[in-house]
């Protein structure tokens, strides 16, 4: 028996004499002393199942404390108990104590879901007056949360329509005659629970538990659908009400959070909240930030001064919804940070509430610019440690690092830590934010409770693809209101998501959109051009400096080679997405350095990149996208900065930005109608454009909120796998924030010492016969190292290049042969098909 001392065997056996002397009806309290000392069950190996019990149940009650929020507040805190302490009661079966040991057991016995569900309902039941209220949901949401804790969340009819047939019947009864009635309650005793209802469930048996909970499932199926359901399906959207969903979300949260903690962490300590107060305008000024003050800078200060202010005519209960629409290059990053903790300060001063700050970037490739920013202006204020700052993305290394202590943490625990948001100040990506937010998966959802008392900035929010419009607004605005945050919409392109009564600027951006002319636009869309024609009439002026933003990576390289061989004296650089993670960041350096006066990009450069050129190009693109590239161009407006529009096509005379931008048709010909107005024109003039776009498109009909309204009926009825109602109706897992139907293979590249070292602790590790467990984690971990080497490659871009072999699941590029298949100046793809 592992985990047990020749002492704990010897009591185990004390124990089981003791049973067989006690009288037949002998009550549980009287053997509860004797209980207490054996815990011979266990829930994982070497840990007593009354243990973990206990601690989730103190995680969640934790959890569901420092969550100040109303759709928190409204679960009954007993219900919250009681299903924490039974997510895992099924463990207490013979099958699953065999499987601890290493024995083979079949499946369907070890699994415990069910069973620990069964019984959770059971005693709900026979504790709980059932009322024809929302109570009954609650527990069928607890009831759901348990049901699936070991795997992503299903749909509410899955639930409703539960049958226990004769297997289901079968495999029940087994594992509850398999379980020692005896110790299982005195395990539940000391959790808390009821003793004589305990007692009753011990002397019952599966049929008649079974037979009472399909009851209360045929009575809350009636209800539901009566009730909840059917004004959904028949009635508008205004129909739907999200608040069950915020419920279930938050349910399923504590209870895989607080699963996931007490097996990794156990001290609550480690997650404390911390309360941090940050001094911006000092950073600022340390940094000479703002200086000196040109006429720029005394308009960036203005902004930051009446955002600012803005705080104080906040009516926290009714402008929870913000927007901050100002300039590209005006310092958003800064203007937001500092709005976040000066409104973090008041909320905590009249609230007594520690509102958590949330970062929230389109971009990967950006991320780590905007942390980098924070990380110092917190690093300022004298914190540091990922107690205070995280950021999170698929790419980023798990690491947790406590500067407090001067600890750090093994993977189990810094994974659990780490993706679970502990901490004060979370950046991320678009992708785990709104895919958690509107979300399905075991894993993502375990940190949807971090999602309460927060401060959430939302930078570039153009980018959410205009389909999802009314969806966006109907959640943000239910998440704001339901758990008790706050969201701020920050771009220089503000599409209309919200109707102007259901946010609040934070200041007013035609004061600055009016007086600012760092750019002219020059508008060349009515003369398509081919690459080719396009680099040969370029006429570049010695003392400027170009950028080259195109839609395709094929079209850019083309591009480079032509004014490589056209403009030899300058110097040159390439940027696109088949630049390794690592190359493209020391470019992006190198650019800011000066060290260029060229450069060829795609759109990585688009948004959030602080480069500054004076005149850029820009293949032709929906409208937000030119005024983001536009963003590159004069951004200290010291001087004239020019932005000129073209259009490339290919050899079939199609444009690359209909290669690029599928499914945006409709955003391409209105973008091309707005700005044919004018062959040129000045940056004053972008705000009224802008408005005229996003008008057309949320108003004017030409985009369908299908979607959104099919994604927001399936989020009020608790869909979330799979959907009988046809496309009315769409699960929740059919949301996905990025369309990219394009199989992409993960090349990874040996470019130098560390990639070498990278790869072969990675072959050791995929070839070792370490604990499978083990393997998973160091993988995982070392994964996230080597994306600093990796680009995913379409097969497209397979066709006409130099294929690398299939090694361990990557396209693998040794470093002994990186001049077969990477370029060093515009990455992957051999030197013979640099271009096609």
């Amino acid at each position: 028996m592992p985990g047990y001392t020749t002492l704990g065997l010897i009591a185990c056996t004390f124990v089981h004499c003791y049973k067989i002397l006690l009288p037949a009806k002998v009550s549980l309290s009287s053997q509860r002393e004797v209980r207490y000392v054996c815990n011979c069950v266990e829930s994982h190996p070497g840990r007593p199942l009354v243990e973990h019990l206990n601690g989730v149940k103190d995680w969640g009650s934790y959890l569901y404390e420092i969550n100040n929020s109303s759709i928190v507040k409204g679960v009954p805190v007993s219900l919250l108990k009681n299903y924490l302490v039974f997510h895992d009661i099924g463990k207490a079966t013979l099958y699953f104590q065999e499987h601890l040991k290493g024995k083979e057991t079949e499946e369907k016995l070890k699994n415990h879901a069910l069973i620990s569900a069964v019984l959770f309902l059971w005693y709900s039941i026979n504790t709980t007056q059932m009322e024809e209220n929302k109570n009954d949901f609650y527990l069928l949401l607890a009831f759901m949360s348990i049901l699936r804790h070991h795997s992503n969340l299903s749909s509410m009819s899955q639930v409703l329509n539960l049958i226990f047939d004769e297997r289901t019947r079968d495999n029940l009864r087994k594992q509850w005659e398999s379980i020692d009635k005896e110790e299982l309650g005195s395990i539940l005793i000391q959790c808390g629970l009821d003793e004589d209802v305990i007692l009753r469930m011990t002397n019952s048996d599966v049929n008649s538990m079974l037979s009472v909970e399909e009851n209360y499932l045929k009575e809350t199926r009636r209800l539901w659908r009566s009730s909840h359901e059917k004004s959904i399906i028949r009635g508008s959207i205004k129909n739907t009400d999200l608040t069950y969903y915020f419920i279930l979300q938050n349910l399923f949260s504590f209870l895989t959070d607080s699963d996931k903690s007490d097996i990794a962490i156990r001290e609550k300590g480690l997650i404390t909240r911390k309360n941090i107060d940050i001094n911006v305008r000092d950073y600022m000024k340390s940094e000479g930030i703002g200086s000196p003050l040109t006429p720029l800078n005394r308009m960036r200060m203005s902004a930051f001064e009446e955002v600012e202010q803005s705080i104080r005519g906040l009516d926290l209960e009714e402008n929870r919804v913000l927007h901050l629409t100002l300039p590209t290059g005006f310092g958003k990053t800064l203007i937001s940070f500092n709005f976040a903790f000066e409104l973090k300060r008041r909320l905590n001063k009249e609230k007594n509430v520690n509102y958590r700050v949330i970062y929230v970037l389109p971009f990967t490739s950006i991320i780590d610019q905007n942390a980098k920013i924070m990380e110092n202006i917190l690093l300022h204020s004298g914190f540091s440690g990922s107690n205070y700052l995280i950021k999170h993305h698929h790419l980023e290394p798990i690491d947790w690092t406590d500067s407090i202590n001067n600890q750090e943490y093994n993977y189990n625990m810094a994974s659990v830590l780490f993706e679970g948001w502990n901490s004060e100040v979370v950046v991320t990506s678009f992708v785990q934010f709104f895919e958690t937010l509107i979300g399905w998966t075991n894993r993502r959802q375990r940190k949807f409770n971090k999602l309460n008392n927060s401060i959430v900035l939302i930078d570039e929010i153009q980018a959410i693809p205009a389909k999802y419009y009314e969806l966006t607004r109907r959640v943000l605005k239910d998440y704001a209101r339901l758990c008790n945050s706050y969201v701020v919409a920050m771009t220089a392109t503000q599409p209309k998501i919200f109707e102007n009564d259901e946010i609040k600027g934070l200041c007013d951006p035609l004061k600055y959109f009016t007086n600012i002319n760092r750019i002219v636009f020059e508008n060349r869309v009515q003369n398509p051009q081919s690459v080719e024609d396009f680099a040969y009439n370029l006429t570049l002026e010695e003392d400027k400096k170009y950028l080259f933003i195109l839609n395709t990576i094929n079209s850019a390289k083309q591009l480079f080679k032509i004014l490589k061989d056209l403009f030899p004296e300058r110097r040159r650089c390439f940027l696109s997405a088949h630049v390794v993670p690592k190359d493209r960041l020391d470019k992006i350096r190198m650019i800011k350095e000066g060290c260029f006066d060229l450069v060829v990009s795609t759109q990585v450069v688009e948004a959030g990149v602080d480069i500054d050129f004076d005149i850029v190009y820009r293949d032709f693109a929906p409208l937000p996208s030119l005024i983001q590239s536009a963003g590159r161009a004069n951004r200290e407006g010291l001087e004239n900065g020019r932005t000129i529009i073209v259009k490339l096509v290919d050899g079939l005379g199609k444009p690359f930005a209909n290669h690029t931008y599928k499914g945006y048709g409709v955003d391409l010909k209105l973008t091309e109608e707005l700005i044919n107005q004018k062959n040129v024109f000045a940056e004053s003039e972008l705000h009224d454009i802008i408005e005229q776009y996003f008008y057309i498109l949320r108003h004017g009909g030409l985009k369908s909120m299908d979607e959104s309204y099919a994604l927001l009926k399936g989020m009020s009825l608790c869909i979330f796998d799979e959907c009988d109602f046809g496309g009315e109706i769409l699960p929740v897992s059919s949301f996905r924030l990025i369309d990219d139907d394009m199989y992409k293979f993960p090349v990874f590249v040996e470019l130098d010492e560390h990639a070498i070292k990278l790869w072969e602790e990675y072959t050791y590790v995929l070839n070792s016969s370490i604990d499978r467990w083990e393997k998973k984690n160091m993988l995982s971990e070392l994964s996230k190292k080597m994306s600093e080497y990796v680009i995913n490659v379409g097969e497209n871009h397979l066709k006409n290049v130099n294929i690398p072999p299939e090694v361990n699941d990557y396209l693998y590029i040794s470093n002994n042969q990186v001049d077969n298949y990477y370029n060093p100046d515009t990455g992957f793809g051999s030197k013979d098909a640099l271009f096609f």
